[in-house]
């Protein structure tokens, strides 16, 4: 009998590979061929998955993004007064979320000449912002929608030029550097809220 593929799974095995690859190696030097050599693969089974490289970049940062975003989905879900822990959960304390960071930004620089990139980036920065407003209303921490959104603008901001630090000097930058300064940021935003809770 011939093997079943599971075509999902070996879309995001590559995926992930990928990320690895821009991570390690940058983004020039990931190349399908070498997508093939690390996966034990020939390039032929890469281009039936991703035609160019285009869409394997495109597989990458959704892959990288989707772990991320499943993380703080599950924060929200378990904690939802717990804003340290559900917004922590976007800072690089782990590996994949630096490779992640790593990811997004190699592909930022490249979405300013790449137009379908950048909407893919865009798409996936509101989703962001969505999960963010969402775990800030639904923690009650603000009731109004615009200020919920505002407020979530400026904490994924914030979250991501410390993980910019992070990723410059990881020495500096250890977890629980990262905890207080996150939570210095949210007394600051919501004094009263995280002064009650």
């Amino acid at each position: 009998m011939p093997k079943v593929v599971d075509h999902q799974q070996m879309r995001e095995q590559l995926a992930e590979i990928a990320c690895r690859s821009i991570s390690n190696n940058g983004l020039e030097n990931t190349t399908m061929r070498e997508l093939a050599k690390a996966a034990g693969c020939t390039t032929g089974l890469i281009t039936h998955y991703f035609p160019n490289k285009n869409a394997l970049l495109i597989a990458a940062i959704r892959y990288a993004a989707g772990k991320q975003l499943a993380r703080m989905e599950e924060a929200t879900n378990n904690s939802p007064l717990d804003l340290v822990s559900i917004f922590s959960r976007n800072l690089p304390f782990l590996e994949d979320d630096k490779i992640a960071m790593n990811v997004w930004l190699a592909l930022w620089n490249k979405s300013h000449i790449n137009t379908e990139l950048a909407a893919v980036q865009r798409g996936i920065h509101r989703q962001y912002l969505q999960l963010y407003q969402h775990a800030l209303a639904d923690a009650g921490v603000v009731n109004d929608e615009k200020k919920a959104l505002a407020q979530a603008e400026r904490l994924l901001a914030f979250i991501n030029g410390i993980s910019i630090q992070v990723l410059q000097d990881t020495t500096q930058w250890p977890v629980d550097r990262q905890i207080e300064e996150l939570k210095y940021f949210l007394l600051h935003l919501f004094p009263d809220w995280m002064t009650a809770h």
